[in-house]
């Protein structure tokens, strides 16, 4: 009887930093040939889901994963060097930050001049890849020079055949090298997570039957390019379909284990965070930074920090700004200028450079640090949340006492309905006067039509299997 068990932490990405939590016991079941990776997972912030909104919103770019992510180690090379990785299902490629990379960051880094077993492949690093005690040989993977909030990406895609940097994802090959018996893998996320269950498991190889109550239901898989997409035929508001599905192929939909979060076109999530009364989040934003930066910024302006480099410093803005005073003429115009790299909307850093500016006039008036932040505090809450559709449909926070009479959300699927209640699609947070309840709905760039992506508060509910053999998704409700 064969068991591999992989130690697996789930963590939340911030900024370089990784936090992360104890292992659960590694025990999962009696199936022979399955590699099991225990899950664990780690209590968000306002400011880290609304980051990943944004970052939504704009077509986020690939390689940022902010919130809810399920953190494994794996060990790549001779010496084995052990690294926190990200499992993606809507990327293919082995992905880790090069030791040559030119941005600065304490993550471990994958070092191919120390291994003995490295070689070359083209466009691809090829190297040895360890879960626990077992080893996937002659892996390729691509040694990328970014900006890391984390130690790596395991695709859980498809190999995309038409793409010359898409190299065969290592699940595959532990099918090809015959590590487990199938082309499946499947996903838990346990809802009913305590001390000593742990919060789920990715079990490569098959299917815990542990997991999961009832049969599967399947779909076809209807894109083998890199993603796990498939058609969904409706989305229901009530019990009441919301008509954005109604064409003849239904509405396209992608698992995405990388997020918490439900995505969609921005319309049908203006429509949803509308019925459950969701609040304009900008005032939230510039509140959570206060929190968590506020005094670091305060420190850092009262030892001489040049005002310009202190939010790209503490990992906030990607790039200097200019003229820092000249952008708080009108907070409102702040606000929607800012743009990232990627030119979508950055709201965390235009929040702390109106927060440079304000502590520095207030420095001038030598007021006590606790005058300083609760006037900066009193200015967030004033801030001003624009009506439009587009941002509207992205903001967050709903009546954590209304939250009982909101409507289920449900998502025709395979002919048959899976329903999120609202206390499964708003994420609550805190305790007594600091807490808050956030939807989990966010807008898709509006050029992405019809499509939805599904996340783990999707498959927090339901059990699902990635049947690659037979080109199929399954779902069933998870234990």
């Amino acid at each position: 009887m064969v068991h591999h068990y992989v130690k697996l932490k789930h963590c939340g990405v911030l900024f370089a930093i990784l936090v992360c939590f104890q292992i659960l016991p590694s025990s999962f079941g009696d199936e022979e040939g399955l590699i099991r990776i225990g899950l664990k997972k780690k209590k968000l912030d306002p400011f880290e889901i609304n980051r990943e909104k944004i970052l939504f919103s704009s077509l986020r770019n690939p390689m940022e994963f902010i919130n809810a992510q399920h953190f494994g180690v794996i060990s790549v090379g001779t010496p084995f060097r052990d690294l926190n990785v990200i499992f993606d299902t809507s990327s293919s490629n082995l992905l880790f930050p090069s030791i040559a990379s030119f941005y600065s960051n304490p993550n471990p880094k994958y070092r191919a001049r120390y291994s003995a077993t490295y070689s070359k492949n083209g466009f691809f690093s090829t190297d040895r890849v360890r879960f626990g005690d077992l080893v996937v040989r002659n892996q390729d993977f691509v040694e990328a020079s970014v900006d890391s909030r984390f130690d790596g990406i395991v695709g859980l895609g498809f190999q995309d055949v038409f793409n010359k940097n898409s190299s065969v994802p290592i699940w595959q090959n532990m099918v090809n090298q015959g590590v487990v018996n199938e082309p499946i893998f499947s996903i838990w996320l346990n809802r009913n997570a305590g001390e000593n269950t742990g919060n789920g498991a990715i079990v490569f190889g098959g299917m815990d039957s542990r997991h999961y109550i009832g049969d599967h239901t399947y779909v076809p898989v209807e894109n083998r390019h890199h993603n796990w997409q498939f058609a969904m035929e409706d989305v229901l508001l009530n019990g009441k379909s919301m008509g954005f599905c109604s064409n003849t192929n239904g509405c396209s939909v992608i698992l995405e284990s990388g997020t918490s979060l439900l995505a969609g076109p921005t319309d049908a999530i203006a429509q949803i965070n509308r019925e459950i009364g969701a609040l304009g989040f900008i005032s939230l934003v510039c509140k959570s930074v206060v929190t968590q930066y506020g005094k670091t910024i305060l420190d850092m302006l009262q030892q001489q920090a040049d005002p310009q480099k202190v939010c790209p410093q503490i990992g906030l803005c990607t790039g200097l700004s200019i003229d820092l005073e000249s952008r708080i003429v009108g907070i409102k115009s702040v606000v929607d200028e800012e743009t990232d790299v990627e030119g979508g909307p950055n709201l965390m850093c235009t929040a702390c450079q109106m927060i440079v500016v304000f502590i520095q006039n207030h420095m001038r008036q030598n007021e006590t640090e606790d005058q300083i932040l609760t006037f900066v505090n009193q200015i967030c809450d004033r801030l001003p949340n624009s009506n439009s559709m587009e941002e509207s449909s992205s903001s967050g926070l709903v009546d954590c006492d209304s939250v009982s009479t909101m409507p289920n959300v449900t998502f025709t699927i395979g002919g048959k309905q899976f329903h999120l209640l609202p206390h499964e699609y708003i994420m609550e947070i805190g305790v007594g006067p600091t807490r808050k309840c956030i939807s989990r709905f966010t807008p898709l760039d509006a050029s992405a039509d019809s499509s939805w992506i599904l996340g783990d508060v999707f498959m927090e509910k339901y059990h699902t299997v990635f049947d690659h053999g037979n080109m199929r998704i399954g779902f069933a409700e998870a234990t």
